[in-house]
């Protein structure tokens, strides 16, 4: 059987034409991370922490990862009109009290210009929500701090390596897209530069992210707090001071005494004034309820005694209930027991009611105290997985979205679905939540991992005549070639900086106090002794309690979503090739009592040194071979050349061939590279064929390499053969061909060469 190369040319392009048609039901769209030698990838956040863009099925150290936030217009508008309220409450309590508001400026002038900063503030906040006020604002209203910690703080990612802190990403709000929705952004890093060479103690192959969210208005108070409290001069002396005048003016209500009280709270006007805006005008030296240890500790034992009391009462009520019924007939002899039992029923139920009202009002303080200082909460505790001396695959599901697989591209999906068995797959849950939990159970099954070149040409070959395959086949190349070409432009985005200006007012002059002005000033220091009077009930000793406690931030860790990953290849030592069937499955208390959620596989393929090969090859410069038959009289010269034969072979890949990467693109270049070493299907020792090559796609490969050909010189002496010497030698010019799987090559053969 003679070949040439015209024939081989018409051959390779009909099995080409044919498994494009017949490989690919539909045009793939390349993935980005074909196009990109390196590349940068979102995982995007939605504001309430749900994660709704995902990472890669593939990561590499070399990938830059950007993490983003999205948040709706509105979702800002409520955070500004929380202080645009906060505002408006102060503005109407410095109009409906101005004796009051300008004894707290000194005069007025300073009352009016803050009024008039006041609402020009809540105006602006209304007229441009988002735009950052270059205005010089006053150190009373912290509104270049609320608006920073708004843009600028209310996110950030903290990376981590198992258990070990790495780095923590600041996120701001950098663009206003076209859909009305900000974006908070990370600072793109390399996934390797976030671990670090330093880190000798950090895994090799993941990366843990915890998305923080920072309360804004609680932030704020918090460094507002800070701030002016590193320059209070407010200490136990001072206070007990304070109090006693304030007591001893509720009890006699003189001019002398309310004008040590009014001179007092003007000396404090430095720390007074700057918390205005949180209490709406309300006059205390804990504005925000925050406890030192020793304010906590004896907080935490009056409960204590409180609650012990009310029991002790409740026990006696219930004594004097059960006797009412006993002294009626007592009462109507003329007796007076019952009124007198009556009455201490009703005292020992006020009682009650005082108590628990005490009660109430520390618990809400020491609520107070919590909800500020537990101004971080995490949002989001995720892993990446990325490769480091492994392939590392994340097929994921959306646990937000039904469980539902993530989307992802067709050259994905089938990556997903199809691996070699020295990579590794993680089955990943995003958006968990802690109430639910989880289970994965995995089966194994028999996979035939024969190449979908080979299997798809050998059943359309076997079904299906010539004819029908060529016109299909054409109009699929096309598309998909058109599908190759076409350009994807990435989407432009307008950052824009936002900044913020902070400015200084000048110092409260000191006042003076006039009797005649009593009257307005009796409601102004009895609200002052109310606003306070929870952190001192008691003696004069519990002063301290006036002190205001130093804050720091408590991170509440209790993510609302989390993902759970799993991986699946490692689970069992099953050999590939094989196909791992897995199921993803939830429980609430008891492990035994699941539900089945989601189901998947992977095909796992296995990587051969070593894989069969039949073929056509071709001489560039072929040989004429002779020989002499004898057994006639005379001689009969024979002449063949060796410029086509049929060969059979193997061929030997270094890196190991995986036979399920089915694309013309291929996944993995290296494991297409192969030597060759083959032999004359119709003469086998007459001609061997030594090469390399390249898989154009498994099951089909071109090699080059040269001829080893037997030769026959004959010596003739008389018109007698004297004798016969058979030698080998290598070919002048190397030798071209193309090597199918033995099993499609034998179909072809059937097919074309009837």
């Amino acid at each position: 059987m003679k070949f040439t190369y015209s024939g081989i040319i018409a051959v390779c392009c009909i099995l080409l034409l044919a498994f494009s048609a017949l490989g690919q039901k539909k045009p793939e769209k390349l993935p980005d991370d074909i196009k990109e030698p390196c590349r940068t990838f979102f995982i995007d956040f939605d504001q309430d922490g749900k994660m709704v863009g995902f990472p890669h099925a593939v990561i590499r150290k070399k990938d830059i990862v950007v993490f983003r936030v999205r948040t709706e217009t509105n979702y800002y508008k409520v955070q500004l009109t929380a202080m645009k309220d906060k505002l408006k409450k102060l503005a109407e309590f410095m109009a409906l009290n101005p004796e009051i508001s300008a004894y707290l400026f000194c005069d007025s002038h300073a009352r009016d210009a803050f009024a008039k900063e006041l609402t020009d503030n809540i105006k602006k906040i209304d007229a441009i929500p988002f735009a950052i006020d270059t205005q010089q604002f006053s150190k009373a209203l912290p509104l270049a701090l609320y608006r920073n910690k708004i843009f600028n703080g209310q996110f950030e990612m903290g990376i981590r390596n198992g258990n070990k802190d790495i780095v923590t990403l600041p996120m701001n709000a950098k663009a206003l897209s076209k859909k009305n929705c900000y974006y908070f952004y990370s600072d793109p890093k390399k996934i390797g530069d976030l671990i670090g060479d330093g880190c000798t103690s950090c895994q090799a192959d993941s990366l843990n992210f915890n998305l923080i969210y920072h309360d804004p208005m609680n932030a704020t108070v918090i460094d507002w707090y800070k701030g002016l409290y590193k320059d209070s001069y407010l200490n136990a002396q001072v206070g007990r001071k304070l109090i006693i005048a304030i007591r001893a003016f509720k009890a006699s209500q003189t001019c002398d005494n309310a004008s040590t009280v009014l001179g007092d709270v003007s000396g404090y006007a430095s720390w007074i004034k700057p918390w205005l805006w949180l209490t709406g005008g309300a006059l205390t030296l804990n504005p925000v309820g925050l406890l030192t240890k020793p304010q906590s500790m004896k907080i935490d034992a009056r409960v204590t005694e409180i609650s012990r009391n009310i029991d002790s009462l409740q026990q006696t009520g219930s004594f004097i209930d059960s006797t009412k019924k006993y002294l009626i007939p007592e009462y109507q002899r003329g007796r007076r027991v019952l009124p007198t039992i009556i009455h201490a029923g009703n005292v020992n139920k006020s009682r009650i009611d005082a108590l628990s009202k005490e009660k109430e009002g520390l618990q809400k303080i020491v609520a107070a105290d919590k909800k500020l200082r537990l101004t971080t909460k995490v949002y989001y505790s995720g892993v990446l997985f990325f490769k480091n001396d492994h392939l590392i695959v994340q097929k994921q599901y959306d646990a937000a979205n039904k469980y539902r697989p993530v989307p992802t591209g067709a050259r994905t999906t089938y990556r997903l679905r199809e691996l070699p068995e020295n990579e590794q797959v993680n089955v990943m849950v995003n958006n968990a939540t802690v109430s639910i939990n989880y289970k994965f159970a995995v089966t194994d099954a028999a996979f035939n991992d024969l190449e979908e070149f080979t299997k798809l040409t050998v059943d359309a070959l076997s079904n299906t005549g010539l004819t029908s395959v060529l016109d299909p086949a054409m109009a699929a190349t096309y598309n998909k070639l058109t599908a190759f070409l076409a350009s994807v432009k990435d989407e432009q985005k307008n950052i824009t900086s936002l900044r913020v200006a902070s400015g200084e007012t000048p110092p409260i002059a000191d006042c003076g106090f006039v009797c005649a002005d009593l009257p307005k000033f009796i409601p102004f220091i009895l609200g002052y002794y109310d606003a306070n009077a929870a952190f001192f009930r008691g003696t004069s000793t519990d002063i301290t309690a006036l002190v205001p406690g130093q804050v720091g931030a408590v991170a509440d860790t209790t993510f609302k979503y989390h993902t759970v990953a799993y991986d699946i290849t490692h689970a069992s030592e099953s050999d590939a090739p094989y196909t791992r069937n897995f199921t993803i499955q939830t429980y609430q208390k008891d492990p035994t009592k699941t539900t089945d959620i989601q189901k998947g596989f992977v095909n796992i393929g296995k990587l051969r040194f070593f894989q069969l090969a039949a073929g056509v090859a071709v001489n560039r410069s072929p040989v004429t071979v002779s020989t002499v038959d004898t057994t006639k009289k005379g001689f009969k010269i024979n002449s063949a050349d060796n410029s086509s034969t049929v060969i059979l072979g193997f061929k030997f890949y270094p890196f190991r061939s995986y036979q399920r990467d089915r694309s013309i693109l291929p996944r993995y270049i290296e494991k297409r590279v192969h030597f060759s070493a083959s032999l004359s299907v119709l003469h086998p020792l007459d001609n061997f064929y030594f090469g390399g090559g390249y898989d154009i796609v498994p099951g089909l490969a071109i090699d080059l390499g040269w001829n080893y050909y037997k030769y026959t010189a004959y010596t003739i002496s008389n018109n007698t053969i004297t004798n016969t010497a058979v030698n080998y030698q290598w070919s002048d010019k190397n030798y071209i061909s193309v090597t199918l799987n033995p099993v499609l090559f034998t179909q072809l053969v059937k097919t074309f060469f009837k």
